[in-house]
């Protein structure tokens, strides 16, 4: 679901932007269009959690290999779990350039 959806969007950002090219000409502009912006997001926030599920797949896997409860392994298996929920707004944040700026300011 989270390929077919993060492939939709970037379907609709690609459509969007052919349509809109006959309007201004992004060609001469040395800055990335807001649409080629989303869609890096949008890789960069599928690829975050395609390795992410994998992870979690490896580290569940061994640990039902294992067949012992040890509570390091769970602790892993849980920081692994809820790591793409973890890291996916720090990226949101990281590709915005206001939001950067405002959080440097803070510091």
């Amino acid at each position: 679901l989270m390929a077919l959806s993060s492939g939709y969007m970037v379907n609709i950002l690609w459509r969007h932007k052919r349509q809109c090219q006959h309007l201004h000409n992004t060609s001469l502009s040395p800055k990335a269009s807001p649409e080629q912006r989303a869609t890096r997001t949008i890789l960069l926030l599928m690829g975050l959690f395609v390795v992410m599920y994998f992870w979690d797949f490896a580290v569940s896997s061994a640990s039902a290999m294992s067949w012992n409860n040890d509570p390091v392994r769970y602790c892993v298996q849980m920081l692994v779990g809820n790591g793409y929920a973890t890291l996916s707004p720090l990226v949101l944040m990281s590709t915005k350039k206001q939001m950067m700026r405002f959080l440097t300011s803070l510091w």
